[in-house]
């Protein structure tokens, strides 16, 4: 199943080895491959679980399997990618912490004096 990364972004290093990292660890080594590497925009992603990054927005198929898989369609691949957007942008959360604060005086009360 394939889909292609639609921004850029950062994704498991497939040469990192946990075990190799443990080891080097408890021998007071440096193991020099990262956990997680940069990845291109437009880079093909070829896994079983491609079709979620269509999901949350990052990507969009690349072939037959996925576009089934992910179950979306255009209109709905481009709300994903606006949602994306905004929550990696921070605008619905700021948008989330107005609401809380414009609302927080409905739930505080006057602490009785003592």
């Amino acid at each position: 199943m394939k889909a292609k990364l639609i921004r850029d972004l950062q994704g498991p290093n497939p040469k990192y080895d946990p075990e190799i990292a443990r080891r080097a660890h408890e021998l007071g080594r440096r193991y020099k491959q990262p956990r997680s590497i940069d990845v291109k925009a437009w880079a093909e992603i070829d896994d079983p679980e491609a079709w979620k990054l269509v999901k949350i927005g990052v990507a969009i198929p690349a072939d037959a399997a996925c576009r089934i898989k992910c179950g979306m369609t255009e209109a709905q691949m481009t709300e994903a990618q606006e949602r994306y957007e905004r929550l990696d942008s921070g605008a619905d959360l700021e948008e989330h912490f107005d609401e809380i604060e414009a609302n927080s005086d409905d739930d505080v009360e006057e602490a009785p004096a003592a």
